[in-house]
């Protein structure tokens, strides 16, 4: 998913309708692969959720598994690790 100003930022997610991620730990992948990849330009939260909800993500209050509701984002999730010999 491209996240940057000049759109060329991944932030190892992608995009489909029935994905959905914490909020938090989506934020937390975005700041982290800002530092590791030493980009200059980077979003902060608002423009961040402007950017999710402009390629179509809707933030929403939702139950992740505990017994209380977190705000998340639904059509974004990560994804899974590559295991050795998958097909890129």
């Amino acid at each position: 998913m491209n996240m940057g100003p000049s759109s060329s930022v991944s932030i190892r997610g992608h995009l489909g309708p029935r994905l959905s991620v914490k909020a938090a730990a989506l934020w937390q992948s975005y700041e982290k692969w800002a530092e590791e990849n030493g980009e200059r330009h980077v979003l902060n939260r608002k423009k961040f959720a402007d950017r999710l909800q402009a390629l179509g993500c809707e933030l929403v209050m939702r139950k992740f598994g505990r017994a209380y509701s977190e705000r998340g984002w639904v059509g974004v999730g990560f994804r899974a690790p590559l295991e050795e010999g998958d097909a890129v």
